[in-house]
């Protein structure tokens, strides 16, 4: 029986709901006016509203017709707008539990880490790991390295759930205290796009294939961190210490890093392709393999730099400092080097094809032995062109006009 109701019982609220009414008025609407429509052509009166059709005047049938069709279009719309408010009001009530959830979340996680952290356990942890005491085995750890293991798994835990400006909150919170940071904070596959972590403390973090994707890191301490296979394409670091940090592999490809300190830092295989270092620290830094396509290195300090079999190729490097840089088979082709300090640098198998050397500094160490491209260079100094013909790296014939465009 119940069975047999159910049909019947959704076929009554199809009926009931405004639309199919409004869907019934007017088919019921459109089947008069064709009627009433074919009579009035019939009788050839187009301006006679005073004949009838069926014994009512077309007049009556407009009015029978029109207010029917405005009432349903009316309720129709109306309760469009109706389910609208009432979608946005659910949506709302939703945002608003979710943020309180997070927020209950950050505020649990760090009530229970301060406890952690002030507990006699921790300073005791703390201690063993400084003396290499503590036990690799999860089953043998004792009391006081197992609250290290517990405060580590409690801030993957939050990070996990927090949205991303409460994220970035809790690693304000944890790089307030650089012994809290270094043992609790798990960096490594973090996922932090467009996060604003401006002038953030993260030195010696591991945050190894971190998704660091447009985030604000101006001004950070990034000393020793290790961002290795890390993404960082189109992140802001104008300014940032990453002095000592491991980029090897990252992808850093349209990054702002003006005036950043990469002093000492590997930087090997890593994507740097439109990024701006605009006077940027690079001394003694590892660049071997990097894809430096288009970067701009103008008035950056790249002395005693290992570029070797880098691609630089339309890299802008206008006043940057080269002094005792490794440039062996490296692909300069195209390259701005207008000004450049070359002394004791070592352009062994380099392509120089259609690089502007205009005004560089070079001295007898500078090595071009085995140069590529420089018959194809440009701007070549007067008083080099001798020592590059003596090397055979440039042809007599070619120090012309073009070489001095």
């Amino acid at each position: 029986m119940v069975k047999a109701s159910r049909p019947v019982k959704n076929l009554t609220n199809a009926f009931s709901s405004v639309w199919c009414r409004c869907v019934v008025i007017l088919g019921i609407t459109t089947f008069l006016g064709v009627a009433i429509a074919k009579n009035w052509f019939r009788n050839n009166s187009w301006l006679d509203l005073s004949q009838n059709f069926w014994g009512i005047s077309f007049k009556d049938w407009l009015e029978l017709m029109v207010a029917p069709t405005v009432f349903a279009i009316a309720g129709f719309l109306i309760r469009q707008l109706l389910e609208k408010q009432e979608e946005e009001r659910r949506q709302l009530e939703e945002r608003r539990e979710d943020e309180r959830r997070k927020h209950d979340a950050l505020k649990d996680y760090l009530d229970d880490i301060t406890v952690l952290f002030l507990s006699d356990n921790w300073a005791k942890a703390i201690q063993e790991k400084l003396e290499k005491r503590e036990d690799k085995s999860l089953s043998n750890k004792t009391d006081n390295q197992k609250v290290l293991a517990i405060a580590k798994a409690r801030t993957l835990a939050a990070l996990n759930e927090l949205d991303k400006g409460r994220q970035v909150q809790l690693i304000q919170f944890l790089s307030e205290s650089r012994e809290l940071f270094n043992f609790t904070f798990p960096g490594r596959g973090i996922k932090l796009q467009d996060a604003d972590l401006y002038g953030a403390c993260l030195s010696g973090a591991d945050l190894w294939k971190a998704n660091l994707d447009s985030a604000i890191l101006m001004y950070a301490n990034l000393d020793s961190v290790c961002l290795s296979e890390a993404n960082l394409q189109n992140a802001s670091l104008a300014q940032a210490n990453l002095q000592n940090a491991s980029l090897a592999g990252a992808n850093l490809q349209n990054t702002i890093l003006t005036g950043a300190n990469l002093q000492n830092a590997s930087l090997v295989e890593a994507n740097l392709q439109n990024a701006i270092l605009t006077g940027a620290n690079l001394r003694n830094a590892r660049l071997t393999v990097a894809n430096l396509q288009n970067t701009n290195f103008e008035r950056a300090h790249l002395n005693n730099t290992e570029l070797a079999d880098a691609n630089l190729e339309g890299s802008n490097l206008i006043g940057a400092n080269l002094e005792g840089t490794s440039l062996w088979q490296t692909n300069l082709k195209g390259t701005k080097l207008s000004c450049a300090n070359l002394n004791g640098s070592d352009l062994s198998f380099a392509n120089l094809d259609g690089a502007d050397l205009a005004e560089i500094d070079s001295n007898d160490e500078t090595k071009w032995r085995n140069a590529k491209g420089l018959d194809t260079a440009i701007n070549i100094p007067a008083s080099l062109k001798p020592r590059l013909i003596n090397l055979g790296v440039l042809s007599p014939e070619n120090t012309t006009e073009a070489q001095d465009k």
